[in-house]
């Protein structure tokens, strides 16, 4: 596959330039042809030089994606040195140079040529919204605006981190019973492919009339043994299928929604929406984003589809005349005690105070719950297992004592 060397230089006025060599492909004649050039290199990488779909798929493939944990540095750095006087355009350029994340890095000195051309930082970082989210482009937009921009990048950054944390609890939510099943699955699977085969073996050689718990289990391991490349396949479109299914909007809904009906696991994952919606709406009444604008937001951000219709509904009961408390009311998305303080706020003027309030409230409730889901789940899964394991032993041992007694009593 044919190569070409792609570089980020900088010409004697200390403007940012891109470019490409096809004809060089290492990275010591490229910088030594560049300052040949009155060029000073910056960035120099070498990359397939594929066309269309190829070049696409490519880049996808081989370029890392910047995940949030990126971009909380990002936005913590950047408030730093805004905050110390340094310009938007060192500040970018200084980042671009300390990233370990190429495509990251890449992206920042685009974005300080953009800059020292003239165009804002808000409107720039609009050209990249596959990797800065809605949420950050119109926060920084809006700071920009008010001329609080390092403010609304150490907001943006709290957020990013209370993100972070609301996805390290989902996963602490969600870790336990996923492997539980997983080991439980990989045992069954073990059992019947290995274990009952050999004792099918030896009650055969007997020619005795079987209990009913070992023809069950002989039968499901000869299935599976019959059947594995059906099985196997059943499995694979039945993924295929879930996951177009969930890809579809109806699909989608219904997902989310049975996500919050699990039992033990959903009223947690709810919890953790609701401290979601109040944190981000926090965030957005101490930036001074438009209260109509900022509940759009928080719906594109929500990351569920139940939660985001609740809130559209809100939205559209507020773009009708009525309040934040009594629309929240209307649609049923929070509970009692929270309405309360929603209402109370409204009509005192400190609506991102009690907004806090809410969010720590759920966020306490939620690790106080996800300590002891071990509590809720364990008996549950250990009443399981113990009814697979009585159900192996009877299977596979109670014909043995029977063939036993048979043979003592001859």
């Amino acid at each position: 596959m044919a190569k070409k060397t792609v570089y980020v230089a900088r010409n004697q006025q200390g403007v940012l330039i891109n470019g490409e060599f096809t004809d060089i492909t290492d990275k010591i004649l490229v910088s030594k042809r560049l300052r040949e050039n009155n060029l000073i290199p910056v960035a120099i990488d070498i990359v397939s030089s594929s066309s269309g779909w190829r070049s696409k798929l490519n880049f996808e493939l081989t370029d890392p994606k910047v995940y949030p944990k990126d971009l909380h540095l990002f936005c913590r750095q950047m408030y730093t040195m805004l905050k110390s006087g340094i310009p938007v355009t060192n500040a970018l350029k200084r980042l671009a140079e300390s990233t370990k994340n190429s495509t990251l890095k890449r992206t920042l000195y685009q974005m300080c040529e953009n800059v020292a051309g003239g165009q804002s930082l808000s409107v720039v970082f609009k050209q990249y919204p596959k990797i800065f989210p809605p949420i950050l482009r119109h926060i920084i937009g809006v700071g920009e605006q008010t001329g609080r921009l390092e403010e609304a990048f150490e907001r943006v950054g709290e957020y990013i981190s209370l993100e972070l944390e609301t996805v390290a609890r989902l996963k602490k939510v969600m870790r336990y019973p996923i492997i539980v099943i997983i080991a439980i699955t990989i045992a069954i699977v073990i059992v019947n492919i290995f274990v009952v085969p050999a004792f099918s073996k030896l009650f055969k050689s007997f020619s005795a009339d079987l209990p009913i718990f070992t023809k069950i289990l002989i039968a499901f391991s000869d299935f599976m043994l019959n059947n594995w490349g059906i099985l196997v396949t059943a499995f694979i479109c039945s993924a295929i299928g879930i996951r177009y299914f969930i890809s579809t909007n109806y699909g989608r809904q219904a997902f989310d929604l049975m996500q919050l009906k699990i039992p033990a696991i959903g009223p947690i994952l709810e919890k953790i929406l609701l401290a979601r919606f109040a944190r981000t709406m926090v965030m957005i009444l101490k930036t001074g984003v438009p209260l109509n604008e900022g509940i759009d937001m928080i719906a594109n951000s929500i990351g569920n589809t139940y939660f985001k219709n609740a809130i559209n509904k809100i939205k559209a009961n507020m773009e009708s005349g009525e309040s934040l408390g009594t629309s929240a009311k209307d649609v049923g998305l929070f509970p009692r005690i929270a309405l309360q303080m929603i209402i109370v706020g409204e009509d005192s003027g400190e609506l991102d105070r009690m907004m806090e309030e809410i969010a720590l409230y759920y966020e306490r409730d939620v690790d106080y719950e996800i300590d002891r889901i071990g509590d809720i789940i364990e008996p549950i899964l250990l009443i399981f297992i113990g009814i697979m394991v009585l159900f192996l032993a009877l299977g596979v041992f109670l014909p043995i004592w029977e063939l036993g007694a048979a043979a003592q009593g001859k």
